[in-house]
């Protein structure tokens, strides 16, 4: 059974004030994250996995490194 697009926004439409209340309530529960500073120490998430920045002055450069030297 296919959907239409027409369809889709039927139901959609149908559900708006459920789906609205179900953001909101989400919202409320999830961390908020912090503004990203940019600075050396700092961890991202990329691709679900964490990474640690290191901001090298004079080098405009990104670099996606794996494995980090002892």
């Amino acid at each position: 059974m296919e959907a239409t697009l027409e369809k889709i926004y039927e139901k959609v439409e149908k559900r708006s004030t459920w789906i609205y209340k179900k953001q909101l309530e989400f919202s409320r529960i999830q961390p908020q994250q912090p503004k990203p500073q940019f600075i050396s120490g700092e961890t991202f998430r990329y691709l679900g996995k964490q990474y640690r920045l290191s901001v090298q002055e004079g080098n405009p450069e990104v670099k996606l490194k794996t494995h980090f030297p002892h």
